[in-house]
């Protein structure tokens, strides 16, 4: 083999190689974005049954899921960088509550969902979740939370003033994005 065409192996081989170790990094960040995906559907799957909760005045479960939510949180915060994992930060900060009653419930349900409604806006949760979700806002109490229906079921007032709100965004759900 002449000098000329060791060069162009030897040549070509680097070239090969150097873009193996370029692109691997994008493919890897590729293969957290299903788990991540995961771990926020996860978070707004129990964030909705606390929502449907607390709406119709009960507290049954709540502790459970809010343990979900933290888990999650906690997977996500690992396994995340940037805004992501400052969002996941937050959660389990405010997913970390002992539900002692109804009226405490509640008031640990305002920062969670300032908390979910942010990190749906990063990364949306899956149709197989919610295809949509509806940022609601409750004058009375000056808080917001999500749902999935548009028909207002309040989970800071529940059965005293059940259809207290305003819808005032729609989230798509990832895929309709």
């Amino acid at each position: 083999m002449s000098f000329a065409t060791r060069r162009k192996v030897f040549f070509s081989f680097i070239t090969v190689f150097a873009l193996g170790l370029l692109s691997a990094p994008i493919f890897a960040a590729d293969d957290t974005k299903p788990v991540a995906q995961g771990q926020v559907d996860s978070i707004v799957k129990s964030y909705l049954v606390v929502q449907k909760a607390l709406a119709a005045d009960k507290t049954e479960g709540v502790s459970n899921e809010l343990a979900k939510i933290h888990t999650a949180a906690a997977a996500l915060a690992e396994s995340s960088n940037g805004k992501l994992k400052e969002q996941a930060k937050a959660l389990v900060g405010h997913s970390d509550v002992k539900v002692k009653d109804l009226k405490g419930a509640r008031a640990s349900f305002k920062p969670l969902s300032t908390d979910v409604i942010a990190l749906v806006q990063l990364m949306p949760q899956s149709a197989e979740i919610a295809p949509e979700l509806y940022d609601v806002n409750c004058p009375m109490v000056k808080a917001n939370w999500l749902q999935p229906s548009n028909d207002v079921a309040n989970p800071y007032m529940g059965s005293e003033m059940l259809d207290c709100g305003k819808v005032e965004k729609t989230i798509a759900s990832a895929e309709k994005k």
